[in-house]
Parts: C-alpha cells; structure tokens; sequence
C-alpha cells in the first residue's frame, strides 16, 4: 500500500491509484485518508505533537515520551494521555501488535 501511494510499484500514477483504491477499498480504508495522514507524516516526521503515524494511543506507543504529559495532537484536534486503561494496553502492546495490525 505503501508504495503504491508513492507510485512507486508501476511508476505509473494512474495505475498505482487504480490498484491503491483497490486494494484500499477492500481493507475498508480510504486513499485520500491514507494520503493525507501520510503527508502529515511526512510534513512533520515523528513530532509527537503533529505525527499521526505515532499517535496509536491508547492501544501501541511508539515513543516513552507519550507517559510524561497529556499532548495536544494537532492531526486529531483532542488531547491524549495515558490513563489506566491506556497503560495497561500499552503494557501489553507486544502481544497486541499483530491483532491490531491484521
């Protein structure tokens, strides 16, 4: 998906969208969501304040700094911060990694 939101696996733009939709579309997603979140990341690149590819909570952190304070997220427009029940997701992110990424 990736790569095809690059048009990196064609080179082709209108075949990689074709396929990216595709395939999208099947998995229940969105392009346009996926493209926008994607820039944002790209744009600011693992702030933790505006990165909404580092913004899993409550259920992975990527990042200790997420356990400090609450933050602002500028993608999301809401304030995240660990509660108990985040903790205790985040405290058992390794055996929930896989299920939440299928």
């Amino acid at each position: 998906g990736h790569d095809l939101g690059h048009s990196g696996v064609t080179h082709v733009f209108w075949l990689d969208h074709m396929i990216g939709s595709a395939c999208a579309a099947l998995m229940g997603i969105s392009t346009c969501w996926w493209k926008r979140n994607h820039n944002t990341h790209h744009v600011v690149c693992n702030s933790i304040e505006h990165d909404p590819d580092i913004q899993h909570m409550p259920i992975l952190a990527v990042t200790p700094k997420v356990f400090d304070k609450p933050f602002w997220s500028t993608y999301y427009t809401k304030w995240v911060n660990m509660d108990g029940f985040a903790r205790f997701l985040v405290g058992h992110q390794h055996f929930l990694f896989y299920p939440v990424m299928m």
